[in-house]
């Protein structure tokens, strides 16, 4: 995957008023495999699970067992 913009592209942006500064330099990026669940996660779902002591739970940051 190829991240920021040509030379080009940030002199386009910027003349129409986006700073675009932090675009340079472009770069080849390599993202590791990840997951995505089906359906989003709501804001009540959320809360319950920090609520319930999701961050402090071990096993939900650990990569192996979150594929389970």
């Amino acid at each position: 995957m190829r991240l920021g913009s040509s030379r080009w592209e940030v002199w386009r942006l910027a003349r129409n008023g986006f700073p675009a500064g932090d675009e340079r330099p472009r770069h080849r990026l390599e993202i590791p495999t990840f997951s995505v669940g089906l359906y989003p996660v709501t804001n009540a779902e959320y809360a319950c699970f920090v609520e319930d002591g999701g961050y402090r739970d071990g096993r939900w940051w650990d990569t192996a067992q979150a594929r389970d």
